[in-house]
């Protein structure tokens, strides 16, 4: 598995993904995930995955954003276990205005209601274990 860190580099190796998302995502390297980190990490995403800088993502743009964050796309659920038919970042979850494509505010709010319920201590961060269960919300095996 890939995962683009925080330099913008892509990560691989043994690392599990939850482990590469949490050093990705933790700038004061406590261990944990704010989510004024996690939001700063899922933004600079989300520009990579605008290349004309118009800050909204069509479908091909939302393609390639899974692809960066390591999220199952409609090709690779096919031979997954998870059983949702759509991916969990798709037009039909993300586009609230039905404009056909996905702002980045509403990818943001998407995520950061990910965050929220992932964050099973209210504590305002993600630790570990919260973080991935956060990444099973969004369709990643604990092997990605």
């Amino acid at each position: 598995m890939n995962v683009t860190n925080a330099s913008g580099k892509k990560s691989s190796g043994n690392q599990s993904g939850t482990k590469l998302w949490l050093t990705a995502m933790d700038k004061d390297k406590d261990g944990t995930v704010s989510k004024e980190e996690f939001t700063a990490y899922m933004q600079a995403q989300f520009d990579k995955a605008d290349p004309d800088n118009d800050g909204t993502l069509d479908r091909n743009e939302l393609g390639q954003l899974q692809k960066i964050l390591g999220l199952p796309t409609a090709s690779t659920q096919k031979t997954s276990s998870s059983t949702s038919s759509e991916p969990r970042l798709s037009m039909t979850a993300l586009d609230k205005d039905n404009d056909g494509t996905v702002s980045k505010q509403e990818f943001i709010a998407y995520m950061q209601a990910k965050f929220d319920k992932a964050d099973a201590d209210h504590d305002g961060t993600l630790d570990r274990n919260e973080l991935e269960q956060l990444r099973k919300s969004l369709g990643i095996s604990a092997k990605q």
